[in-house]
Parts: structure tokens; C-alpha cells; sequence
């Protein structure tokens, strides 16, 4: 989980919606981008933002299908493009009404065409989830995708390809722990070296450990 000032890393045995309640809480006060992954159906729905690359991604197989389906994909997938290039001209939540309107024709004439049903199941499903569409372009302190979160877990994911991943419960808690301090330090251009060296230095002293977290804490947006 990355937030605007720090990033928090969980191990966990399971990707059930339970570990997804325990990183983000049952009811959290953010809004969540974050890919559709089931296990994030427990957040309110107006304080979602399913990621835009992720459905470009969706939106580009359907698009190579025949028939009505590969023509609903196309016009999808041309305009989640035409979404990032107005998102990056800051364009204003107004200018953003039409593309929502036509993408609602294409999602519901692909959720009703019979050819094929991976791409109604697709349209069905971004229908119902249709506001977390939305929240991004409406909000400009809300970015479009979860990008942020999939480049923070690079360095996690090479690690665990080179170690086989830990043994214990004590080595889960540290590498939670050391990537979560590690990568927020990069955020705030600090040195990771230097805090841990801090953070020991205090405690064998017995006074108060250095913090990463800001002492007012504004949490605009979190990607997971």
C-alpha cells in the first residue's frame, strides 16, 4: 500500500479479502486505486478508483475478438486512451462527461451482445463498478491508475525470486518492516541507512525512535 507520504508492505499467506481488510481496514477513509480484484469489494464503492491501465489491458483482448464483442473492445480501448491524454492536458471533471456517456453505450451494448461471453461478463462487471470508474477524473488529487504501487513492489518481487521468500514469522515481519522503511525513505529522499541507524541508536539508548510518518497525517489517496 502507497499512500502520499509513505508505503506499507504486508506479507500474507492469503489473497482472500481478509488480508486486503487488514492493509486497508474495514472502512478506510481514503480513496483506494487499486485494480478489480474481489478481494477489494468490501470498500465503498464511491471511494474506489479501478486502475485505468489495468483496463486498457482488459479492454485490449477484447478488442482482437470477432464480431460485435471486437468492435465494443476497440471503441473501449480508444477511449481509455483518449481518457489518459485528457487526464494529462488537466482537463476538467466536465470535460470528461461525453467520454463517460459513451463508454456506458459500449459497456452495455457489449454486456448485452450473446457472441461472446468473456466480453459481457467484462462489461457486466465495469457496469456494476461503474462510480470507481470515475472517482479519478473527478478528482483531480486522484491519480487514474495504481501505478505507484506496482513500481514500489519491483524491488520486493526480485528479492523474492532471488531468496525463496522467508521461513518464519520473524522473517516476514522483518522484511515487511525493512521494504516498508526502505521505500518510504526513497519517497522522502531520505537515506534508509542513515534512519535505521537512528531508529537502533535510539532505542539502545531508550529514547524516542525517529518516525517516518508526518505528525498531521492528510491521506488524499492510497494505491494498493
Amino acid at each position: 500500500m502507497a499512500s502520499d507520504w509513505g508505503v506499507r508492505f504486508r506479507i500474507d499467506p492469503s489473497r482472500a479479502q481478509l488480508a486486503a481488510k487488514l492493509l486497508l481496514g474495514e472502512r478506510p477513509s481514503f480513496v483506494t486505486v487499486s485494480d478489480r480484484y474481489a478481494g477489494y469489494n468490501h470498500l465503498p464503492i464511491e471511494q474506489r478508483q479501478v486502475c485505468w491501465a489495468h483496463l486498457l489491458r482488459d479492454f485490449e483482448p477484447i478488442a482482437g475478438r470477432t464480431g460485435l464483442g471486437g468492435l465494443v473492445g476497440q471503441s473501449l480501448l480508444g477511449y481509455g486512451c483518449l481518457l489518459f491524454r485528457w487526464r494529462a492536458a488537466d482537463k476538467p471533471a466536465q470535460h470528461f462527461e461525453w467520454l463517460q456517456k459513451r463508454m456506458r453505450i459500449q459497456l452495455e451494448l457489449g454486456s448485452t451482445q450473446t457472441q461472446c461471453s468473456r466480453t459481457a461478463n467484462t462489461c457486466a462487471n465495469l457496469i456494476k463498478m461503474w462510480p470507481a470508474l470515475w472517482t479519478g477524473p473527478h478528482n483531480p488529487l486522484v491519480p487514474p491508475t495504481n501505478n505507484a504501487a506496482e513500481r514500489l513492489l519491483r524491488d520486493y518481487v526480485i528479492k523474492r525470486k532471488l531468496s525463496y521468500c522467508t521461513r518464519s514469522k520473524r522473517g516476514m515481519d522483518f522484511i515487511e518492516n525493512i521494504f516498508s522503511t526502505v521505500q518510504t525513505c526513497k519517497m522522502k529522499s531520505r537515506v534508509a541507512y542513515d534512519f535505521i541507524c537512528e531508529a537502533v541508536q535510539s532505542w539502545c539508548a531508550q529514547l524516542r525512535p525517529p518516525s517516518l510518518v508526518p505528525e498531521h497525517i492528510h491521506l488524499r489517496h492510497t494505491y494498493a
